[in-house]
């Protein structure tokens, strides 16, 4: 991939991260007045204001990291690895459901950052093209697509199972693109469906199970 590619997506992986961060910490944080000290002499200080932790951030950072842990270690096993194309659990549409779009994005984006600079996966050059494909398409893209599907079918399971494995497809065909844009793309457009069917059936069947595993049930 050209080096103007990767630092668009870079750029983009950046921005989309900002982005996140800036609509949630509305609910993450909140501004108190600070506490005033005044001495005998009539001198003051203190005043002001500080951002402190609400409830609801400091409950939904504790649910970030614990799924983050779990997905992280869920996707170090990979079920099959084509030419450069492994297939294997994302978690992405688990972390929107269960999180948020925004937040599971941002949950997302810490599993793949600690991949690269812990454990050397896919290298910072990579590090962009892999947060906006899983994060961005993997994740948000999920999040909102569940709400679509839930919205029509008023269903969990189809709606989660139906955004994972449209999502995971959808992330397949643009990585394998992007392979093909750094001359390392060997794979006919047939072959890459074939690749994206079956991850996206994993991603489904497994996010399923996760879901079940974890109780979860809408609006808890």
């Amino acid at each position: 991939m050209s080096s103007g590619a990767v630092s668009s997506l870079i750029g983009a992986a950046l921005g989309a991260v900002v982005f996140a961060f800036s609509k949630i910490r509305q609910t993450f944080f909140v501004k108190e007045k600070a506490a005033v000290l005044k001495t005998p002499e009539g001198i003051e200080f203190g005043g002001g204001f500080v951002t402190k932790l609400t409830q609801t951030g400091k409950g939904k950072i504790f649910k970030m990291l614990a799924l983050g842990l779990f997905i992280f270690a869920a996707q170090l096993f990979d079920f099959a690895n084509i030419q450069g194309l492994s297939v294997h659990f994302l978690g992405g549409t688990l972390a929107a459901i269960m999180l948020g779009p925004l937040e599971g994005f941002l949950a997302i984006s810490a599993v793949l950052a600690i991949q690269c600079l812990a454990l050397g996966d896919g290298g910072l050059t990579a590090l962009g093209a892999n947060i906006f494909n899983m994060g961005v398409i993997g994740t948000i893209g999920s999040g909102y697509l569940y709400k679509f599907f839930l919205k029509t079918h008023k269903n969990v399971s189809s709606a989660a199972g139906g955004a994972a494995f449209l999502s995971i497809l959808v992330v397949v065909i643009f990585y394998s693109g992007e392979l093909f844009l750094s001359g390392y793309g060997k794979l006919s457009f047939g072959q890459v469906i074939s690749i994206g069917l079956l991850a996206g059936l994993v991603e489904g069947v497994l996010t399923l199970l996760f879901l079940r595993l974890f109780r979860y049930r809408e609006n808890d």
